[in-house]
């Protein structure tokens, strides 16, 4: 590693700061050290009272033979910047990656302003007192560069002069991710630091209809100083005034918009024809239905769409997208009883069951995209009964899909006659109705019909074991997801789902029980799985050491 003085000084390239080993085994060693956020507190944590450390001065990197520093809080403190600090503290490969994870994500401007040794704080006031030296500089790059995410929030943030302001803005580092958590915090002086040339993801949360007055001028400064950002995220009823500003953003991949907005005047006024990914949420806006000769969206290059809103909503952009290249879809349907609108400004059509629009919205989908390859449906306050046949009928025409994803009901029979129209699924998520009662072995026959299947993901009410013998065997199965509505009976002793399970999906690597009724039975399950994979893997080890030795 590059030596640096004592005093903090570094080299004026951080990228020239290279840590003694190997890249794979920095990134290894960020990915060890980011578990020890999901550790539990130490006795001492709850006792001690000590605070987090914030790190206002970063530990200084020192020579060769050690790294020191000094943190704000006694070392016994077990937060996860605590944990981090004493990691690089170990040794000279730990530094690096540990000083990564802790200045990644920042939600405060005091640590970066405490950089610069001139900078002090008067009065609650930030302040420049002397000149910024080179060192200076190359010691703030050194940090500051390491930061990836800034979080700018309404409370906590430091005043800083406007004079300290200016050079602050000239030496920053290049942030590519800034979460702002409101509205309000686009006018602080804060904000304007984070838009950088090197910007490229940026979201605005909680934002309202009122605040339109401060999100559009906002957004307009932000295309003419970044005019190349890659991902825009603007959430929480945002209304259609922001449609013609998002349009500027001609180099946008990906697009999050959730809000109040007319699909017509978005299909007529949004054109982003580099555009990848398109996350639509209106689902408070007042449903459409408009003619299929309408104007097409200008969206030619979208791979992934993920829509939400009334079916009428679903159905008329679905309808009105154009291009070739879409291969990732989701479809949520909101349903009469979910929505939060006055049910006398909803037309007869639309306050129908969802299914219908479903259904056509499907088929479109099949017609214009054969070669879809991921899918996922869902409903919002899905009405009761069966799934019917123009749904089924329309997912019956997708056959190139290799994910999807059914939060539908469907009978045992019906998953059993879909299964067969995918030969090329490698995750599948299922939904049994609750009232049928499904057989273990239509599992085998579902994944042996899809020899490419890694991921099984079933949610169902009771079921049982098929007294025919196992006619196949699916060790191509990693990944096994339950979700029982119900306790299973006791008929079902956990040993023979166990064994029966093991013998049918002889590979399962993961089993994952979510938060159910029947949580408890298949957790002892998975304990009875894991318990004979241990002993056939011990037989195994048994037998190669038998042949090794003969």
């Amino acid at each position: 590693m590059e030596s640096v003085s004592s005093s903090g000084h570094g080299p004026s390239d951080p990228q020239s700061v290279r840590s003694p080993v190997s890249t794979v085994d920095h990134d290894i060693l960020v990915r060890i050290f980011s578990f020890l956020d999901n550790q539990p507190l130490g006795d001492d944590e709850s006792n001690s009272g000590d605070p987090p450390i914030r790190l206002p001065s970063p530990p200084r990197l020192h020579d060769e033979a050690k790294v020191t520093g000094t943190p704000s809080a006694p070392l016994t403190s077990q937060t996860f910047t605590a944990r981090l600090y004493r990691v690089s503290q170990v040794c000279k490969a730990f530094f690096l990656p540990a000083m990564d994870l802790l200045w990644h994500s920042m939600d405060s401007f005091v640590p970066i302003l405490k950089l610069l040794p001139t900078m002090n704080e008067i009065a609650g006031v930030f302040m420049l007192i002397g000149d910024i030296q080179t060192e200076h500089v190359e010691r703030f790059a050194i940090y500051g560069s390491r930061i990836r995410k800034f979080t700018l929030t309404e409370g906590d943030q430091p005043q800083i002069a406007p004079f300290a302001l200016f050079h602050i803005a000239s030496i920053l580092p290049n942030i590519p991710h800034v979460v702002c958590s409101s509205a309000q915090t686009l006018s602080s002086s804060s904000a304007s630091l984070l838009l950088t040339n090197g910007l490229k993801h940026f979201e605005l949360t909680n934002a309202t209809d009122t605040a339109v007055n401060v999100i559009k001028p906002f957004l307009c400064t932000l295309q003419a100083r970044v005019p190349q950002l890659e991902h825009l995220s603007l959430r929480d009823s945002l209304g259609s005034e922001t449609l013609s500003v998002i349009s500027g953003y001609q180099h946008l991949l990906s697009l999050e918009f959730v809000g109040n907005i007319d699909i017509v005047i978005f299909s007529q006024i949004v054109t982003l024809p580099e555009l990848r990914k398109l996350t639509l949420d209106v689902a408070d806006s007042m449903p459409v239905e408009t003619p299929r000769t309408a104007t097409l969206i200008g969206l030619r290059r979208l791979e992934t769409l993920h829509i939400t809103g009334f079916g009428a909503t679903v159905e008329s952009f679905i309808l009105r997208l154009e291009g070739n290249s879409l291969v990732d879809v989701g479809v949520t349907v909101q349903s009469r009883d979910s929505s939060s609108l006055d049910p006398d400004m909803i037309s007869r059509s639309v306050r129908e069951t969802p299914y219908p629009f479903l259904g056509r919205s499907l088929s479109a989908l099949s017609t214009k995209w054969p070669a879809l390859r991921s899918l996922s449906v869902n409903i919002i306050s899905r009405p009761s009964g069966e799934v019917p046949e123009i749904v089924l009928n329309a997912l019956r025409r997708f056959e190139n899909l290799e994910n999807l994803y059914l939060a539908l009901p469907l009978r045992p029979p019906e998953l059993m006659e879909l299964a067969t129209r995918f030969s090329n699924l490698i995750t599948l998520r299922v939904e049994v109705m609750e009232d049928s009662l499904l057989d273990l072995g239509i599992l085998n026959s579902m994944v042996n019909m899809s020899p490419r299947l890694l991921s099984l993901n079933i949610e169902f009410g009771l079921c049982e074991i098929p007294t025919d013998s196992v006619s196949s065997l699916n060790p191509h199965l990693k990944t096994l997801i339950i979700n029982a509505k119900h306790e299973t009976s006791v008929f079902l002793t956990v040993i023979r789902v166990g064994e029966y399970l093991d013998k049918v999906f002889p590979g399962l690597q993961r089993v994952e029980i979510e938060p159910c009724r029947g949580a408890l039975f298949w957790k002892q399950v998975r304990e009875v799985i894991t318990m004979i994979q241990r002993i056939r893997r011990r037989v195994e080890r048994g037998m190669t050491t038998k042949e090794t030795a003969g």
